[in-house]
């Protein structure tokens, strides 16, 4: 029969009962084994314009924020509520035409871990005014002279100077504007005593004088002066 010494049975009896009192470990609340918090979804945001103009479209994203204080962007799931204007999968809100101004509620909503949060923006869809179909028609003037009297005039030129009223110099020399229809200046007017123009319809001013020539090309000074009003 085999005899065993007192210390070692102590011994072993101290070893039994150390590894059953050995509980198994796990981080509460957390993953296993790593001591780290799972972070879980507290609310959710949308960015984006808070207005639209008719016709046009507009980009919106939703952005998460987590238990631990982060951010990050959220694949969410857009809506809206309205007639006035539609809203992608990826949200893009495109808005149809409306004949006056009209507010519409872009939705996001997002899921994660089991959570899921819902949040919503006002956005007003602008009713642009209508431009005019009808084309802007030109102011005409006549311009009207005394004949030369001199035999050896032949034609007289009219020189002409577009400029702004509250410009010190737009009555005087030199009169060298282009753009007319009737052509840049001068025009030459030939033996005619009087000229139609067609003037832009604008707030610029016009003035115009002028001049006789001989056959041998010599030229008169300016006549007097005529100015438009603004």
């Amino acid at each position: 029969m085999m005899k065993m010494k007192k210390s070692a049975i102590l011994l072993f009896a101290v070893l039994i009962a150390f590894s059953l009192a050995t509980p198994s470990f796990a981080a509460k609340g957390g993953i296993p084994g790593s001591g780290k918090t799972k972070r879980t979804l507290s609310s959710l945001a949308i960015s984006g314009p808070a207005s639209l103009d008719e016709n046009a479209s507009a980009t919106f994203a939703a952005t998460a924020t987590w238990s631990d204080g982060s951010t990050s962007a959220a694949s969410a799931a857009w809506s809206e509520n309205s007639a006035y204007a539609t809203i992608s999968t990826n949200g893009v809100l495109t808005a149809s035409a409306v004949t006056s101004n009209q507010t519409v509620t872009v939705t996001a909503s997002y899921t994660s871990g089991g959570v899921t949060k819902t949040t919503a923006k006002s956005v007003s869809i602008i009713d642009l005014p209508l431009e005019s179909t009808e084309p802007v028609l030109p102011e005409q003037i006549t311009l009207a002279w005394d004949p030369s009297t001199d035999p050896q005039i032949i034609g007289y030129r009219l020189y002409y100077k577009e400029s702004f009223a509250d410009d010190p110099s737009y009555n005087t020399p030199p009169f060298d504007s282009t753009g007319l229809f009737e052509g840049d200046s001068p025009i030459d007017i030939g033996k005619n005593e009087t000229i139609t123009l067609n003037l832009p319809y604008d707030t610029t001013v016009f003035c115009f004088a002028v001049t006789t020539y001989n056959s041998d090309g010599l030229e008169s000074d300016y006549s007097n002066i005529a100015c438009t009003s603004n």
